[in-house]
């Protein structure tokens, strides 16, 4: 052990000295001597690390065991076979090449990792088998004299090097731990130093030595934690454990977690189902490892990691399938689906809350059988690798079996997240988002050298998902299939444009600052100034989710490219087999493979499955036709194979770089035709504006009235408050409940610092609300003042009492 820690310990002070590394504070590092407490628990700590990477109490004999136990043999049988770990060999396995793409070197040793849980979990043919372990040290070996070695040139993919590759290593270590010899695990722990010095830096070889953020921060921390536990090395598990907590405190900008529970990577990418699900991953992992030693975490910032679990994960999840508008590019890689990420946060939600206090684990056990109970796929045999679904079978069957923990139903409910520029609206049995974008959102994201979602470009122009209990609508080869200039819910110009355009990781934002909305828990309303990707369209869009109903209003459509301009009422993926039942204005239309239709004038429409009811009047087209596609035309290096589907797909067409243009419907989710057409006799909705500066709306039913002010202005209600006037940019909400005034208000800009809105003709005096929120009476004005100083979009509420 003193070897390995004058090892690290010199590496520490080259880079140090070399670079001139700071700590998160601002500080320089120093090297601490080891020092912790008598004996750390390092064998415990092992045994909770391996519990944790392939589960508890395995049976192999039971029938839940069967499937991963032959997988994990045949996938051993094929390593063994293609295993050329000799001197001389320039790889380790005869099909994966190193030498020029890095990711070779993370497929290397995920199939070494392979082989090892192979020797580590009971009841495989190769459970403690010296000879399978022998070949498992001879890869290592290998891997280490090729490639992954002190000094060693990081090409390519830095992730590769630093995160992926090592946390494989270490993780074969644990598993294999006595059987592997000392100088090895030394060897290689002092590889992991050299790339991996300081788990609050990254890309230290590629000669930028950025500060690590999100879940880049806590993939590094688990590498240095868990490679500490491998050769015992105190002075790494502190440095891992101290630097955890930056990444669970909340941000007011850029990549992290945000007040609201959104989360946000490479800066303008809405994350919470990609590297967020990463970040809750190693979280998960690593806190229970840590927890009862001299490392435990317990830095406050902790408990704002299980807030944004309740505010941000467990909302962006329905029925066990997270949504795709906070996957970002990972929608485009075939062996990820919302089903896959679902079953993803449903094992760590599960696993963080074995360390709660018994109300909350309680809740989050609710929430995740209720996920496990509605469940539409496998949620152990989904497709992931083997070794994503070996831990889950106890972990899954532990709470479906108890009979203390209550089914949790999905919620109803609204949340608006200015932090991503999205909103959630649930109601019984179905669920809508959209995603918008804006200077701090982008449009979308691809994977630049990797390559994924090259076709994603409209993404963040509106579109809105509907879930229901239609399980294969997204998962089923819906991004190669799809026409991505016909998203549901977008706004766009049809000019072609090329694959990967605008640019890669977050880079391609839209000028405008108003992206987001508000809320007051029951419903919302979201607001976007639409600017084009590499096209001269605008527009002003909004989403008002108003009870069961979704009103869509789009204004000020102008284009110039020299191609039309198409605003999506729906777009929907059908079963190939099966022609839809759709009618318009209650006439059955007859549909059969490659149908169209165009209406003059149409009251409403039905697609089979959902309603439309078109507030004022416009063109309809409305199409039935099978799309090809395949994977490898979204994502360099996806399946060439070719994939057909079925759509059915509602636009209004603004004909050729139109002026001012506009729309204005009401989606009616999961509604039937005679639903659909009873809303269309009788809306109970009165689109109040719809232009430039302002879109709002009444209902009637819900006594509310929503607005989004794009530029400050009045709107005419028509009854107390007769007249909203607003001195800056935002979004307001105005309940009637009773003798009160619920109203609810955001900065969607998150530009200002105090917004004014005056309320004409209404007598009013506070009753309760959010102390940013002043209320002041001139007259029958009433006047409120809203701090929006904080620059987040969140909503401020206040409940005005009625005078006379």
């Amino acid at each position: 052990m003193e070897t390995s820690e004058s090892t690290y310990a010199m590496i520490k002070r080259s880079v140090i000295r070399g670079t001139g590394v700071l700590s998160a504070e601002g500080t320089i590092l120093q090297v601490e001597t080891e020092a912790a407490a008598a004996a750390p628990p390092f064998d415990d700590m092992r045994a909770r690390w391996a519990q944790g990477l392939i589960g508890a109490n395995i049976e192999s004999t039971a029938p839940e065991y069967a499937a991963i136990i032959s997988e994990i043999n045949s996938k051993t049988e094929y390593a063994l076979a293609r295993l050329e770990a000799s001197s001389t060999s320039t790889a380790v396995f005869t099909d994966i090449p190193l030498g020029s793409k890095s990711q070779a070197l993370v497929a290397t040793a995920v199939r070494i990792q392979e082989m090892a849980t192979a020797f580590a979990v009971p009841g495989t043919d190769y459970t403690s088998d010296g000879t399978v372990l022998n070949n498992i040290i001879e890869a290592l070996e290998a891997l280490h004299r090729i490639e992954y070695h002190v000094g060693a040139t990081e090409y390519d993919n830095w992730h590769n090097w630093e995160i992926g590759c090592p946390q494989v290593i270490i993780d074969t270590l644990i598993l294999c731990h006595e059987g592997i010899p000392t100088a090895l695990r030394e060897s290689l722990a002092a590889t992991v130093d050299y790339f991996t010095p300081d788990p609050n830096y990254m890309t230290l070889r590629q000669g930028t030595n950025k500060l690590a953020t999100g879940a880049n921060l806590v993939d590094l921390c688990r590498v240095v934690a868990v490679a500490g536990l491998a050769v015992e090395s105190p002075t790494r598990v502190a440095a891992a454990a101290s630097a955890l907590p930056r990444a669970f405190g909340t941000v007011t900008a850029g990549d992290g977690f945000h007040a609201d529970g959104g989360f946000i990577q490479h800066n303008h990418v809405p994350y919470t189902g990609g590297y967020g699900l990463a970040l809750l991953k190693n979280a998960a992992l690593v806190l229970p490892v840590l927890a009862g030693t001299t490392w435990e975490v317990t830095d406050p910032r902790v408990l704002e990691l299980y807030d944004a679990i309740e505010a941000g994960y467990i909302p962006a999840v329905f029925n066990a399938r997270m949504m795709d508008s906070l996957r970002g590019r990972y929608v485009a890689v075939e062996t990820s689906s919302e089903y896959t990420t679902g079953h993803l946060t449903l094992e760590y939600v599960l696993r963080l809350a074995d360390g709660l206090d018994p109300g909350r684990r309680s809740a989050w056990r609710a929430v995740c059988k209720g996920w496990l109970d509605r469940c539409a796929v496998d949620p152990i045999n989904d497709g992931r690798g083997v070794l994503d679904r070996l831990p889950r079978v106890a972990l899954f069957n532990d709470v479906r079996n108890d009979s203390t923990v209550a089914v949790a139903p999905e919620p109803v409910e609204h949340r608006s997240y200015g932090s991503m520029a999205r909103s959630m609206h649930r109601r019984s049995g179905w669920a809508v988002t959209v995603a918008a974008s804006s200077k701090r959102i982008a449009y979308f994201e691809h994977g630049g050298s990797t390559g994924e979602n090259l076709r994603g470009w409209h993404q963040g122009l509106g579109m809105t998902y509907v879930y229901d209990d239609d399980s294969a609508q997204y998962a089923d080869s819906f991004w190669p299939t799809v026409d991505p200039y016909k998203l549901p819910g977008t706004t766009t110009d049809q000019a072609p444009l090329a694959d990967g355009a605008g640019g890669a990781y977050g880079a391609a934002l839209p000028a405008s600052a108003f992206g987001g909305g508000t809320t007051d828990g029951e419903d919302g309303c979201l607001g976007q100034v639409l600017s084009g990707l590499l096209t001269e369209i605008h527009a002003t869009k909004s989403w008002f989710f108003i009870e069961d109903v979704v009103i869509q209003l789009g204004a000020a459509i102008s284009g110039a490219s020299g191609h039309p301009i198409y605003s999506v009422l729906s777009n929907r993926k059908v079963p190939t087999s099966t022609a839809p039942a759709v009618h318009v204005d209650g006439v059955q239309q007859p549909v059969a493979a490659a149908w169209s239709g165009d209406f003059t004038d149409p009251s409403w429409t039905h697609d089979g499955r959902h309603g439309v009811v078109l507030l004022e009047s416009s063109p309809v087209s409305v199409a039935f036709e099978e799309r090809s596609g395949s994977w490898a035309a979204i994502r360099r290096g996806g399946s060439t194979d070719a994939i057909t589907r079925s759509y059915l797909t509602q636009w209004i067409d603004h004909g050729v770089d139109p002026e001012d243009s506009s729309y204005a419907f009401a989606l009616l989710p999961t509604a039937s035709a005679k639903r659909t057409a009873a809303f269309a006799r009788n809306p109970g909705v009165t689109v109040l504006s719809n232009s430039a500066d302002i879109q709002a709306v009444r209902s009637d039913r819900a006594r509310l009235v929503a607005a989004n002010f794009f530029t400050p202005g009045s709107l005419t209600v028509g009854r107390r408050p007769r007249v909203i006037y607003a001195d800056a940019p935002c979004s307001v909400m105005i309940r009637r409940k009773g003798g009160c005034l619920q109203v609810s208000l955001s900065d969607p800009t998150q530009e200002s610092t105090s917004l004014e809105l005056r309320l004409e003709g209404l007598g009013a005096s506070r009753s309760s609300g959010d102390r940013t929120v002043a209320v002041a009476q001139e007259g029958m004005t009433a006047v409120l003042t809203v701090d929006v100083s904080g620059g987040d979009g969140r909503s401020h509420h206040v409940q005005l009492v009625q005078g006379v």
